[in-house]
């Protein structure tokens, strides 16, 4: 295995590696292929090098092939921010789907809560252990939504508008409008 130039240095793992790579490069004999190979090292942690064979060809007529040109690459860094991205993703998709089930139980405690409210408007008409459960029922349903309020800042993301907007438009359409 001859390297003429790499930006990865070729070390033991290779050495410790070749028969895996070389099984690997003659499965391809004949035509370029690209592979994919991790190494575990104790020190390093997992890396991920990409490698692409290709054959030189003997120019006579039966072709043969004469040996392989081999270019690596390390693609440990790329690999683990691809991972990054997907876990991002996956917690962005659980961050809507808590502010989904979030909005779903805002929705039956405003229900609840103007319940409650006519029915203190109405306090008079009930007995004092009553109203005092009424009010006990309005205190923790505006503390479930302050709570629900709060999770839903931290969830949803902050969005940050950076579109240039005409000032003087915009008060002349406020006008108008008003």
């Amino acid at each position: 295995l001859k390297i003429f130039e790499s930006d990865l240095k070729i070390d033991d793992h290779i050495d410790n590696h070749f028969n895996n790579i070389s099984s690997l490069i003659l499965e391809g004999q004949g035509s370029s292929r690209l592979f994919e190979y991790s190494i575990n090292d104790k020190m390093k942690g997992k890396q991920v090098l990409e490698f692409s064979v290709s054959p030189i060809m003997d120019t006579n007529e039966n072709s043969e092939v004469r040996g392989f040109i081999l270019l690596f690459q390390d693609k440990t860094e790329i690999k683990r921010l691809e991972n990054e991205i997907r876990q991002n993703d996956k917690l962005a998709a659980v961050g809507q789907l808590a502010a989904g089930i979030a909005h779903e139980i805002r929705n039956p405690l405003a229900s609840i809560s103007g319940s409650v409210q006519l029915i203190l408007d109405d306090a008079k008409d009930q007995s004092e252990s009553n109203q005092k459960l009424l009010k006990i029922m309005d205190k923790e349903i505006n503390r479930l939504n302050e709570l629900i309020t709060e999770f839903l800042d931290f969830v949803i993301p902050d969005f940050q508008a950076n579109d240039v907007i005409e000032i003087n438009e915009l008060i002349e359409d406020s006008l108008k409008v008003i």
